[in-house]
């Protein structure tokens, strides 16, 4: 059960931001503090095609999903620096406090972001990625890296 998968320019959540960057040169924050753990697409593949093909494993809980992150955690507000310095933006950003939250929903459509998305982007996203490392004898890619291919992927 991946966390935040972002990658190849076509996820909604960081390809999104980074559009948004480099278009406009700002960006929203929605509460700031709660913490996320992105996950690259290609590092889901390479953890998928590496060990979906092989011998069965001995898991610790069968029947269980694994659960898979990025190799960091990191707050929203930390994500969205590193993304405006990937991108070069210049603009203001955008905080939108708990008391606003409620508010945002009756216009979230206008920016193609459904309520339970709106929802969902307040709660922390984050694993333990353990049990997956040492069962599949897997490590992610660091996360600046995957940031800055993801922003090169981003065609605006």
């Amino acid at each position: 059960r991946p966390t935040m998968i972002f990658g190849r320019g076509g996820a909604l959540n960081i390809s999104r931001i980074v559009r948004q960057l480099k278009k406009y040169g700002v960006s929203l924050q929605i509460g700031g503090d709660q913490l996320v753990q992105p996950l690259h697409v290609d590092d889901l593949c390479q953890l998928l095609v590496t060990h979906g093909t092989g011998e069965s494993l001995v898991l610790p809980s069968p029947n269980q999903p694994f659960e898979v992150g990025g190799d960091a955690q990191l707050s929203v507000a930390e994500l969205l620096d590193d993304l405006t310095q990937l991108t070069g933006a210049r603009g203001p950003r955008i905080r939108v406090g708990a008391s606003a939250r409620g508010r945002l929903g009756a216009v979230a459509g206008l920016a193609g972001v459904r309520p339970d998305q709106l929802v969902r982007i307040t709660e922390d996203k984050v694993v333990d990625n353990a049990d997956v490392m040492r069962e599949f004898e897997w490590v992610p890619v660091s996360t600046p890296h995957r940031l800055e291919q993801a922003v090169e992927e981003v065609v605006v």
